[in-house]
């Protein structure tokens, strides 16, 4: 019983997170999970949630020092 209980609050825990990434997901990238699972990419590299985010700054920073875009232009 009390390994059943354990389980079911693993499970609990596991889909609250899950709903988490899959929200973050959507906000941040405006991506869906299923968009994501059809566009992933395989790789040998495994890649860590802190080195992900490391990457994904460096990005914006690099896109932040493009400067601003003047949309009037031609």
């Amino acid at each position: 019983m009390i390994k059943k209980y354990r389980f079911v609050r693993h499970h609990r825990k596991a889909d609250a997170s899950l709903e988490a990434m899959v929200g973050y997901m959507l906000e941040e990238y405006g991506v869906t999970y299923s968009e994501a699972v059809k566009n992933k990419v395989d790789t040998d590299e495994e890649y860590t949630s802190f080195t992900l985010k490391k990457m994904i700054n460096n990005q914006k920073n690099l896109i932040k020092e493009l400067g601003n875009v003047n949309i009037g232009s031609y």
